[in-house]
This record gives C-alpha cells, structure tokens and sequence, in this order.
C-alpha cells in the first residue's frame, strides 16, 4: 500500500508541475507580463510567494527526515492556501486592463488546483497512513528531483522579477 501511494503522489505532482508551469511561465510571465504591470504587481507577488513555498512543500514531502515532516508539510499547505486564496482575490483587479483573463487560463486553473490538492491529499494521507517506502526506485528518484529542481527555478525567476528593473514595460520596438 505505501508503494501505491508513494506512486499516487509522485503521479499527481509531476502532473500537476507542468500544468502549473502553462499557467505561470506561458500566461504569468509570457503572455501577460503580470510582473511588468503595475497593476498586477501583488498577483505576481502571490504567485512568487507560491512558487517559493513549492520548494519547501516538496522538500518535507519527499525529502526531509524530520520528526515533525506531517506538521511542517500541512503549515506549507495552509500557508499555500492562504495564498492562493490571496491570488484569486487580486485576480479580477489585476487582470481589469488587460480585458479580464482568458477561458483557457481559467480551465487552467481548474485543473491545476485540482491536481495540486489531490497531490497534496494523497502526500499526507500517505505520510499518515504509511509513511513512505523505506526505498525509491531510480525513476521516482530522478523525477523527484527534476520536480525540486524547476520548483527552484520557477521560485528564483519569480522572485527576481519582482526587482525593480523588471517592472516597467519595455519600450515598443519598431
């Protein structure tokens, strides 16, 4: 059973990761620019703040020998959920002068929070009920750490276009 689970999880955050990259690489930072607008400038810092508990969240879950791993992973849970209920209310202001957001990124959005919180239910359900195997295969080694390690570039590139010099729109080129 813990095999099944540790698969379950494993599963749904390397789904859930890319999905969540769609969202944020192609519509936050490609399309939208949500860091260069200044009226979107705390949705990007909602989705900075995401983007940087990712790190940690997935750290504890998979990573991390500590005693209280159950009780560190649901304060980054919540402390996430708080968050992306932060992000859901800025949304609507952010997105005014651009027309609003797009169907496609609202679909998105669905699925990537329900990928997300199935992945986070079934990470602790397992820690809770089985804890994990006492040893992971090669493969769910090696997407462990790519997941941990685009978490940690999705975190950085976040965090650095929240200087200054990345706030201003760009001069229209002709």
């Amino acid at each position: 059973m813990a095999s099944a689970l540790f698969t379950a999880s494993v599963v749904l955050w390397a789904v859930a990761l890319p999905i969540g990259a769609i969202d944020g690489i192609y519509f936050h930072l490609w399309k939208f620019r949500l860091y260069a607008q200044p009226q979107s400038r705390l949705e990007h810092l909602a989705h900075a703040a995401r983007a940087v508990l990712m790190v940690p969240t997935l750290w504890v879950a998979f990573f991390a020998d500590i005693r209280s791993r159950i009780g560190v992973l649901l304060m980054l849970i919540g402390a996430d959920l708080a968050v992306a209920l932060w992000d859901v209310f800025l949304e609507r202001r952010s997105r005014t002068s651009m027309g609003g957001m797009p169907h496609f990124e609202y679909f998105v959005h669905v699925a990537v929070t329900a990928l997300h919180s199935a992945a986070e239910a079934v990470t602790v359900t397992a820690l809770l009920v089985t804890g994990w195997p006492a040893t992971r295969g090669t493969l769910s080694n090696v997407v462990l750490v790519a997941m941990l390690a685009v978490s940690v570039g999705a975190a950085l590139l976040h965090s650095m276009l929240m200087l200054p010099r990345f706030s201003a729109p760009h001069p229209a080129t002709s």
